[in-house]
């Protein structure tokens, strides 16, 4: 509710009368208290019931600093609607974004931490709400206890499971949510759990089942809570996991539908069949699911997983002896060993693949026949040998691999190391290149600066050799497009006497007060047979110092806040000449977006990337006092 009210403000005089507390939703209560910094005080009212309430028969009590009778009052006007708030702040509350929600100012809401506050009923003279002990003076400073905090600067939000008025504080205690001060983020709308007769729900009794092979079935039970007068039904769905429907289980009808009867809150149970298969195999699961509840029915465990356990005996298992390996080019040949556990009396087989991935099969490596197949003899535990012929040839590369699988076993084996990796190494490097140096310093007053490359090379290159440079993000402080422009690039050598190659940057002189930042450079896709000097660096991290005035009270001139540069697009600097505790941003309408601490710092960088452009409100606030700043976003 916002201002919808246009009737007098009517004053009555009441005692702080205590009766029964209102039934569930039955009447107004408080939904949130916000003792804040200075004349930042509110009082929140919350309507649980179906109907709009006219508030006029509605009146809010002080009692300061342990008075046992009202030191100020205030008769609340106009109609709040059901579900909806009410919002009264202190008349010199400082807060735009309070001020922009209130519904009405009151001087009765000047409380501090030990000030009791009551909402009063005028029609039945009953207290239905109370903050605090009437009659009491806790402290100022201290307050009354109120779950991890108290009633003196904090913000108090009533739990969502409360739905009526307390009139005994002792309770009332207990059913707050605490925050801390200046925290308006829930102000203007309260949750609550409805009051409400509670549905049916229906759950699986076990999330995980295991079952044997060879028993044949198992049951599945599903459960009911809150059973009414209706009949309620869910539908019961088996879906394959690991395991296959009718192949190892099966549910005639799937899916079938489960009722309880009405008023029944007996377990309903749907029996599965297990089918006792001759196969060596792992474990298997299979799901069920609960859906489509009828009878406006819940479901709190939607799902079981069912594992059904092989009782076949194991058989054999065929795996690769080694999962890397390396060769050098001039070897001629690699063994690739298969192993296998558990044989039996039969013969066991499987087809061992070679494939590419930097090496080439027929230039750099070779296998007859290949795929090829590997067979144990019955019985036989003796690893398996496979020679590949490995080919030497002139060129000038780097290190090449290729893949070794295994797929395809017969005699019901399963694989457990189904892939090798093999390395072939070369020696036969056309140069190698690296950065200079692996860290640099540039001020920002620098406009151009080149990160130098250098190419070793033991003989003249006979055709163009490139490396890629790019720009690292995740090492990088200072910003790209704010404190310097680089683009990816390849950097290229051409055919001849090896020589030095620069990537250029440009940096930006940003008029910011900042530390030191830097960006991180790193090399990559090497051609031409070329690879990393490993006596140079294969990154370079370039420093970029500021070179911006170290006084703020230079640039302030007298001002207490700036923000430079203002307007921007990426980041501003707010610098200050007091001390602040925090500050905000705001939009145009005073909605809150931001809230930070700086704890009396002279400056801050305020990040606005996530910021739509236009115009906004920097709010910078010390204990009493703030200073409002307009930040135009490009």
């Amino acid at each position: 509710m916002k201002r919808l009210f246009t009737f007098s403000i009517m004053l009555l005089t009441a005692s702080a009368t205590f009766a029964q507390n209102p039934a569930p939703c039955s009447d107004l209560f408080f939904s949130e208290y916000i003792e804040g910094t200075s004349f930042n005080k509110v009082i929140e009212i919350y309507n649980p019931t179906s109907v709009a309430v006219n508030l006029s028969d509605y009146k809010l009590l002080l009692f300061a600093n342990g008075s046992p009778t009202p030191t100020s009052t205030f008769t609340m006007f106009g109609n709040l609607m059901a579900g909806g708030v009410y919002i009264v702040t202190n008349p010199n509350d400082t807060s735009v974004y309070i001020n922009s929600i209130a519904d009405t100012t009151a001087g009765t809401v000047n409380f501090t931490g030990n000030d009791a506050f009551a909402l009063l009923k005028i029609s039945t003279t009953d207290t239905i709400d109370r903050i605090g002990q009437i009659g009491i003076d806790p402290g100022a400073a201290v307050g009354w206890p109120v779950g991890s905090g108290n009633t003196s600067d904090h913000t108090l939000v009533r739990k969502m499971a409360i739905n009526n008025g307390q009139s005994d504080w002792l309770i009332g205690s207990t059913e707050w949510d605490v925050y801390p001060l200046n925290n308006f983020t829930q102000l203007g709308a309260h949750t609550m759990t409805p009051c409400a007769a509670t549905p049916p729900d229906v759950y699986l009794i076990n999330a995980t089942q295991n079952v044997n092979e060879g028993d044949g079935s198992i049951t599945l039970e599903l459960g009911i809570i809150n059973p009414d007068a209706n009949a309620t039904s869910v539908t019961l769905t088996l879906s394959d996991i690991s395991a296959t429907i009718t192949q190892d289980y099966d549910l005639t009808g799937n899916p079938v539908t489960v009722t309880f009867p009405a008023g029944s809150s007996a377990n309903q149970t749907v029996s599965v069949s297990i089918i006792d298969d001759t196969n060596i195999e792992t474990a298997e699961t299979f799901n069920v699911a609960i859906s489509n509840p009828t009878n406006n029915a819940t479901i709190s465990t939607v799902q079981e997983v069912v594992t059904i356990q092989d009782n076949d005996t194991p058989g054999p298992e065929v795996y690769l002896v080694n999962a890397t390996q390396s060769v050098s080019e001039t070897d001629g040949s690699i063994n690739i060993q298969v192993g296998i556990n558990n044989p039996n009396a039969n013969a066991t087989s499987v087809i061992l693949t070679l494939s590419d991935i930097s090496a080439s099969i027929g230039s750099d490596y070779d296998l007859t026949g290949n795929p090829v197949t590997v067979i144990f003899p019955a019985g036989s535990s003796a690893n398996q040998i496979v020679s590949v012929t490995i080919i030497n040839d002139a060129n000038l590369e780097l290190d090449e691999t290729f893949n070794v699988s295994l797929s395809n076993t017969t005699n019901n084996a399963t694989i457990t190391v189904s892939q090798e990796i093999v390395t072939i190494t070369n020696v036969d490097i056309n140069s190698y290149i690296g950065f200079w140096l692996s860290v640099d310093s540039v001020s920002e007053t620098m406009p151009v600066y080149s990160a130098t490359l250098e190419m070793f090379s033991g003989t003249t290159t006979i055709a163009p050799t490139s490396v890629d440079v790019s720009l690292v993000i995740a090492q990088s402080t200072a910003t790209e497009g704010v404190d310097f422009t680089f683009n990816d690039t390849t950097i290229t050598w051409p055919a001849g006497p090896p020589n030095s190659q620069y990537a250029i940057f440009h940096l930006i002189d940003d008029g910011i007060i900042e530390p030191t930042e830097h960006f991180v450079l790193t090399l990559s896709n090497f051609t031409n047979n070329s690879a990393l000097n490993t006596n140079l660096s294969g990154s370079m991290q370039i420093n970029i110092t500021d070179n911006d005035p170290n006084s703020i009270n230079e640039i302030l001139n007298n001002k207490k806040v700036m923000l430079i540069p203002n307007p921007t697009n990426e980041k501003t600097l707010l610098l200050t000449n007091g001390k602040f505790e925090y500050f905000e941003i705001r939009d145009s309408a005073g909605k809150l977006l931001q809230a930070t601490n700086i704890h009396n710092q002279k400056t801050a960088t305020i990040i606005i990337t996530d910021l739509s452009p236009g115009a906004y409100f920097v709010i910078v606030h010390n204990g009493k006092n703030s200073e409002t700043l307009k930040l135009i976003k490009q």
